[in-house]
């Protein structure tokens, strides 16, 4: 349901909504939604899809909390939101999280196999020190999905970046990083960060986001940080838009020399120049492959 007024302001959702409860599926976008004292929940939804509604933070758990059959959730929340998300959804198998807020607990997701997030940030979510702790508990997460901010804040918050979480996330298989600063060191060295606290970490792929300008942590030794790390079940890498200056290289030659059981990886230049700088390092073996069976794909 997409619905706004003549004067522009969101749709209300009459009270009448809250008693449709055999409802399988549901997706609403733009509207406001504020549901009766007296709502009970959905108890047969499976599949809800929130896009830029407005709903007080209190009654967003509380909705959430109330479809006990819950499998897959869409939250793409307006960048005005202000407030403390709780998911409790003992059976959520997906959770696709886009916003600004000032913290958001996974409590309950016993069987949380799939997670994308995008924190767009909020007055306190930076000053959380126990974000670095987020992924502690997840026990059947396969596939992780983080943007650039929500990579540095999980990893170290507003801090100097640790070489590894302080404990491990074996259930972690697949890993997708999206518009990726690679042009700074610091977001090169929380990303690393993550895969090594994921050690069965199967597959990697990364989207790089070249508009990023390097900050003032941009002094980060990447080998003698990492230096004494390996990635022994990585076994494909996916890298788009990447450039052939530094700290791009130092990734590359890091993942190559890191990656025993690494059978291809794919790297796609952003600009010709780029292919074309990328193209003689490989070709001069430059970059040395921790597995003799590595395949180099590069394009353009």
């Amino acid at each position: 349901m997409n619905h706004n007024d003549i004067r522009g302001k969101p749709y209300k959702l009459p009270a009448s909504f809250f008693r449709c409860v055999h409802l399988r599926h549901l997706s609403l976008e733009d509207c406001l939604i504020s549901h009766p004292p007296s709502f009970r929940g959905f108890e047969r939804i499976i599949s809800l899809k929130l896009y830029n509604v407005t709903i007080l933070y209190t009654l967003l758990g509380r909705l959430i909390s109330h479809c006990p059959l819950l499998e897959q959730l869409v939250l793409h929340l307006p960048d005005n939101y202000r407030g403390i998300i709780e998911v409790n959804a003992p059976i959520l198998k997906s959770l696709d999280f886009i916003g600004r807020v000032w913290f958001i607990s996974l409590k309950i997701v016993p069987l949380l196999a799939q997670l994308s997030l995008a924190l767009r940030g909020g007055y306190i979510l930076e000053a959380k020190p126990h974000y670095t702790r987020f992924f502690e508990s997840f026990c059947a997460l396969e596939h992780l999905y983080l943007d650039n901010h929500s990579v540095k804040l999980l990893v170290a918050g507003v801090g100097e970046v640790p070489t590894n979480l302080p404990f491990r996330v074996d259930c972690v298989k697949n890993l997708y990083l999206f518009d990726l600063y690679l042009s700074e060191l610091y977001s090169v060295a929380c990303a690393l960060c993550l895969m090594r606290s994921f050690p069965y970490l199967e597959y990697m792929k990364i989207k790089v986001d070249n508009s990023g300008v390097p900050i003032a942590l941009d002094n980060i030794d990447l080998e003698g940080s990492f230096g004494e790390t390996t990635f022994n079940n990585l076994s494909i890498i996916v890298i788009r838009s990447i450039r052939g200056t530094n700290p791009y290289m130092q990734l590359l030659k890091l993942l190559l020399a890191k990656s025993s059981a690494l059978t291809r990886i794919i790297i796609k230049a952003l600009t010709y120049e780029d292919y074309e700088i990328l193209k003689s390092v490989i070709e001069h073996s430059e970059f040395r492959c921790a597995s003799p069976d590595t395949e180099v794909v590069l394009n353009y």
